[in-house]
């Protein structure tokens, strides 16, 4: 069996921000995308709730997860989220799946 570490994260900016908080997710996503050991990175956001994304993640490790959660791209992002005025939830999950 193998595993996988999964996030969801559901990011929260004020109706009159949702504009910016898409344009900084769509900005960013190539990037975050790229990271060694991350197997899915969607942004969505909700289509009867302005300002409401969620966030998908999957990585081969918790390892390959820390390293991302680490790096000073991700701090600026959270600081970017954080003077939109957004709010972050995460939920963290192990799946396992049979190889």
């Amino acid at each position: 069996m193998t595993e996988s570490v999964g996030v969801t994260a559901i990011v929260t900016f004020p109706e009159s921000r949702h504009d910016e908080g898409l344009a900084l997710f769509q900005r960013h996503l190539p990037m975050l995308r790229a990271y060694d050991g991350c197997q899915r990175f969607v942004v969505s956001h909700d289509i009867r709730a302005r300002g409401v994304f969620t966030i998908h993640e999957e990585w081969v490790s918790e390892t390959h997860l820390d390293v991302h959660l680490k790096d000073k791209a991700i701090t600026t992002i959270f600081a970017e989220i954080d003077a939109l005025g957004g709010q972050i939830t995460n939920i963290f999950t192990k799946e396992v799946r049979a190889s």
